[in-house]
């Protein structure tokens, strides 16, 4: 999807509701309207992992995955989607780590019995 410039605004022009639609599909970065101090503080980016029937996203987030309304999301920034590539790799990583650790905790316990 391309998006021209328009010098007249001085920006790009805002995107229609389909747009925004097409846009906010599974990998997007994506940003809460609100904000939650303990869980989504504001301008935190996730990504979304699945779109449902109903058109509301999962969007996994630094400390936890939720089910939002598309109009409760933006998509975002550039600066934001890098900070969540970040935290990605760490969410990542650790739950890497967490799986091995439940692996090795199996291949123990199956070795005793």
């Amino acid at each position: 999807m391309a998006f021209t410039y328009d010098t007249a605004w001085g920006a790009y022009p805002p995107l229609t509701d389909a747009e925004v639609a097409a846009a906010m599909v599974v990998g997007a970065a994506v940003c809460w309207k609100k904000a939650n101090d303990r869980d989504i503080p504001e301008g935190t980016a996730g990504e979304i992992v699945e779109v449902k029937d109903s058109g509301d996203r999962i969007v996994r987030f630094p400390a936890g995955t939720w089910r939002f309304k598309l109009s409760d999301l933006v998509l975002a920034t550039s600066e934001q989607a890098v900070q969540w590539e970040a935290a990605k790799a760490k969410l990542d990583a650790k739950e890497a780590a967490h799986a091995a650790t439940l692996v090795s905790q199996r291949r123990r316990r199956m070795q005793r019995h």
